[in-house]
């Protein structure tokens, strides 16, 4: 799958070269895969064949639950993208594109979302007409959320925020009514030893605030290294 860091920087480019940012989304695009072995699963609780209890099902194409189901559609996904003369940096699912003059096409591939950078609007439309024609798809236009980022544009910028997740996190954990600091961090402060507390839950919100700090805040990156670092609570649950 795609890095963050890879669609923060296709964001960047999209600025930069003026693309715009388009996104589709693959229905049930596990189901797309195709095996590469015999594999045989018992048949689903309310649609067991009268008379063929003991019998098995073969699975023709990879199944939700699979372990091999990721892969298979990683492998047939590449396989489509690349009959297109769209080239792709080895183990990094953004695909490439420059067939004609001036025209530049970027596309990011996230499980089964599309997001496609691209400064002709012909180019998107021909690489929807592709995939519809393989796969089952919804076309959502112009993105305006890309990996839980909302994106938007302003005055030739693209600014990225998750302004809806960070007020999920404050009121998750009670934090309505705190202050708002002018720094993520004092200067020269120290974490102390604490006692247990039942009551918060720690690693959780650790983790809400290291999400974000990979995503969209790495304002917040040293603050929140140094409070997993030096507060010796980790089992406060």
């Amino acid at each position: 799958m795609i890095k963050k860091s890879n669609v923060r920087l296709l964001i960047a480019l999209a600025a930069e070269l003026d693309l715009n940012v388009y996104q589709f989304d693959v229905c049930t695009a596990f189901l797309n895969g195709d095996l590469d072995e015999e594999i045989f699963m018992v048949q689903p609780d309310s649609f067991v064949k009268k008379g063929n209890e003991m019998k098995v099902c073969k699975l023709n194409k990879a199944i939700y639950g699979l372990k091999q189901a990721s892969r298979q559609w990683n492998v047939k996904v590449t396989q489509v993208i690349s009959s297109w003369d769209i080239s792709a940096p080895s183990m990094i699912l953004v695909f490439f594109s420059k067939r004609r003059n001036n025209l530049v096409t970027f596309v990011a591939l996230y499980v089964d979302d599309f997001v496609i950078f691209t400064n002709h609007d012909q180019e998107k439309d021909f690489l929807r007409n592709e995939l519809q024609a393989r796969f089952k798809i919804k076309d959502f236009g112009k993105a305006s959320q890309v990996l839980g980022m909302k994106i938007r544009r302003k005055d030739g910028k693209i600014l990225v925020d998750q302004q809806g997740y960070i007020e999920h996190v404050v009121r998750k954990f009670g934090l309505d009514e705190a202050n708002e600091p002018s720094t993520p961090m004092e200067h020269n402060l120290k974490f102390k030893n604490c006692e247990k507390k039942a009551d918060v839950p720690f690693q959780e919100l650790m983790g809400c605030l290291m999400y974000l700090a990979v995503t969209t805040r790495p304002d917040i990156a040293y603050v929140c290294s140094a409070m997993v670092e030096s507060i010796q609570c980790l089992s406060w649950y």
